[in-house]
């Protein structure tokens, strides 16, 4: 009884502990969280005295958040790459338990002769081997050979990808530094011309005001007033429209370099009256030279290949026979055994044989892969040196803008100055003071954004270059020192030295890239063919390239072509699974899904027309609708009304409804009412996006997958 009671407590216990009541986060605790998360946005170093470019820089690639999340990714993928090379480690496994049972264990036997035992008998005789109570220990090591292999493969490609994190960091820190220095000089222009627009709207509308007294007092024709008065308010408009567009310059700059919107600093080029323009003292060669050496992009298609050529090597240890190495020491309580405690070791070999039909076409989809690779670095190139060229030539383009506007800004200050002589002398009335007040603001406006487009323009040379800005070991310098780095860093780009700050690590992953791959001639002899034929007529090899790994090679974020997917032998079928429609946001995730699993697909969009519910609508046009539409809504029925436009043009809606239940339902009340009705489907197109992925028959990374529905 005892024991009963408690194994149906034990149960009740276990059966309790699998409760599970939803939490709700209490709004103390976000009120918390939301206060500490602005004291920690509002923790910065103070900013003493002004800032100047290099300042701000500084403290974009010390303080910018999306720098500090491309510094986690990139620890997180060296935390992966030393998850990788433990998994190289054996298996040391070590156990310990305890038996227990209220009664013994006792066994009899008895001979078998002619296949079938013999008979039991009436008092057998019964014989125990072990113990009620006994315990045991051990220790076993396990290495399987072929895991160790495959697994120093994948603990190289994990290397390879931090190396690839790594130059995506860079990737960022050169996005940073573009959008700060773009966003500084519009700070500037901004913080200059809001000093001299709001006098400009004070004296707009005590001009305004006047010529409303004058209208008053009929000092003038009221025409000629109220002219007068459009006028002003034009100006007026074009003045807060101007102001508008200018007051969210600085805030952009203050999110840019970490600091908490609000807080109050000084740019320091804001009273400089000096425009120095940014020359190039380089050749488009060497420049075109320098991208493919150093831009990030380019650097990463290395890293990719290394990774394609260590798949082919997984896909070729793969098919080696497995040997499986085991060893234990072991013990034993149970005092019916002779020997307590024992050592075991041993050794297994399996082989899958049918894996020998697979070699060659293993074979070629890897080299296929590793070819397919060679040519995203080359399209890739091709892109980075068409970006190159485009940069030059904005930037010259630039240069001629800023000449142009300073020499408008130029005449509209002289006739400014012109008409102020004029108005002294009563030859120019105050409209006509205000009218080039504008036109000269408006001219420095357009010559202080030209000064930006040019300073965008050159700093964008640098980024199509792949040129560093920052030392390589920046995350550990102080603002101060990291700012007089920069500003060292800008004055040797000014006078043309362009010596890669980062040499040494491109020369640390050139040389890790090592020896070209010893199977490219075999690639290129497959591979050439396919590269020949006409765009439009592309035969890929057998075991060939799929459409999303061929398509989509943006140069200026090259994705990651995730060359350590599983390699698909060409006796496998490969189904094709349909997955959507997907609204754009949704087939954007999925996609992303996929790509992390390494499943290539493709996408195709469309128009789908979409269900969007149902509209009972009178069977025939009525002669007299506005009566029934009035009946109805006397006994009741809401939502009834006369239709006086396109295909039911006079005919009644008797409503719409989102369910056809409901729809039915609402019929039924209209034909109680003595009206006859008809139920029409309502329908509507919409852009859909539905991908198409490819996956073995026996493949499950789908089924695991939350996908949208």
């Amino acid at each position: 009884m005892f024991k009963k009671t408690l194994l149906v407590t034990s149960l009740a216990f276990a059966m309790s502990g699998c409760s599970i009541t939803p939490e709700v986060i209490s709004p103390n605790d976000i009120a918390s969280t939301a206060k500490a998360d602005i004291e920690l946005l509002s923790k910065h170093q103070a900013i003493e005295g002004v800032v100047t470019l290099d300042e701000a820089l500084a403290r974009a690639v010390l303080n910018n958040r999306d720098k500090k999340l491309k510094l986690l990714e990139t620890a997180l993928a060296h935390g992966e790459f030393e998850l990788a090379q433990h998994e190289m480690l054996p298996s040391l496994t070590a156990s310990a338990g305890y038996s227990e049972r209220d009664n013994y264990a006792g066994s009899a036997s008895v001979n078998f002769s002619d296949g079938q035992p013999d008979n039991l008998g009436a008092n057998p005789a019964y014989s125990v081997s072990q113990e009620k109570e006994h315990d045991t220990q051990s220790i076993a090591f396990t290495w399987n050979i072929l895991d160790f292999g495959l697994s120093y493969v994948r603990a190289n490609q994990y290397a390879d990808r931090y190396l690839i994190s790594k130059e995506r960091e860079r990737k960022v820190v050169h996005n940073i530094t573009q959008d700060v220095r773009a966003s500084y000089w519009r700070a500037v222009s901004a913080e200059r011309l809001l000093t001299k627009i709001n006098p400009l709207i004070q004296q707009t509308t005590e001009a305004l005001q006047n010529s409303r007294e004058i209208e008053t007092k009929q000092l003038r024709s009221p025409l000629e007033a109220l002219y007068y008065q459009r006028e002003l308010l034009d100006i007026l408009r074009a003045l807060q429209s101007l102001r508008q567009d200018l007051m969210g310059a600085k805030t952009e700059l203050t999110s840019l370099i970490g600091l908490k919107p609000g807080t109050p600093f000084e740019l320091a080029d804001v009273n400089s009256p000096k425009y120095p323009v940014p020359e190039l003292h380089i050749e488009l060669e060497q420049m075109e030279e320098l991208a493919l050496q150093q831009r990030p992009e380019l650097i990463e298609t290395h890293y990719q290949k290394r990774i394609s050529a260590a798949e082919t090597k997984a896909a070729i240890l793969d098919l080696l026979p497995g040997i499986n190495l085991t060893a234990g020491v072991y013990k034993d309580s149970n005092d019916y055994m002779l020997n307590q405690d024992w050592t075991s070791m041993g050794a297994q070999v399996s082989w899958n044989l049918f894996d020998v039909f697979t070699i060659g076409a293993k074979n070629r989809m890897a080299e296929t892969r590793e070819a397919l690779v060679g040519q995203q670095r080359l399209a890739a190139s091709m892109a980075v040196l068409t970006q190159v060229h485009l940069a030059r030539i904005k930037y010259e383009q630039a240069g001629k803008s800023f000449d142009l506007a300073s020499k408008y800004l130029d005449v509209a200050q002289r006739i400014s100055e012109q008409t102020q002589n004029s108005a002294r002398m009563k030859r120019a009335s105050n409209l006509d003071l205000i009218r080039e007040s504008l036109n000269t603001l408006l001219a420095e406006l357009r010559r202080d954004v030209s000064y930006a487009d040019l300073q965008n323009s050159y700093g964008r040379i640098y980024v199509t270059m792949g040129v560093d800005l920052l030392p390589v070991n920046y995350t550990e310098a102080s603002l101060s020192d990291l700012s007089a780095q920069i500003g060292d860093r800008l004055d040797q780009w000014q006078k043309g030295e362009l010596t890669p700050i980062a040499a040494e690590k491109l020369e640390a992953s050139v040389s890790a890239i090592g020896e070209e791959d010893r199977t490219e001639d075999r690639v290129e002899e497959r591979v050439q063919p396919v590269l020949n034929q006409p765009e439009d007529n592309v035969d890929i090899p057998s075991g060939g390239v799929s459409e999303a790994d061929s398509a989509n090679n943006n140069a200026l974020d090259i994705a990651d072509s995730d060359s350590s997917a599983p390699v698909t032998p060409a006796s496998v079928k490969l189904n094709k699974v349909k997955l959507g429609p997907f609204n754009q946001e949704q087939a954007e995730l999925v996609s992303q899904k996929l790509e992390n699993a390494g499943i290539t697909y493709r996408s195709e969009q469309n128009e789908h027309i979409r269900k969007i519910g149902y509209i009972l609508l009178s069977n025939k046009k009525e002669s007299n609708p506005q009566a029934i539409v009035s009946d109805l809504s006397s006994r009741g029925l809401k939502n009834v009304e006369y239709i006086n436009y396109g295909a039911y043009k006079g005919r009644v809606s008797f409503g719409v409804s989102h369910s056809e239940a409901e729809a039915r339902k609402r019929m039924q009340q209209v034909q109680k009412n003595g009206h006859q009705a008809e139920l029409v489907t309502r329908y509507r197109k919409q852009p859909l996006v539905v991908l198409y992925a490819e996956v073995l028959e026996q493949d499950t990374r789908l089924q695991a997958m939350n996908l949208p529905q």
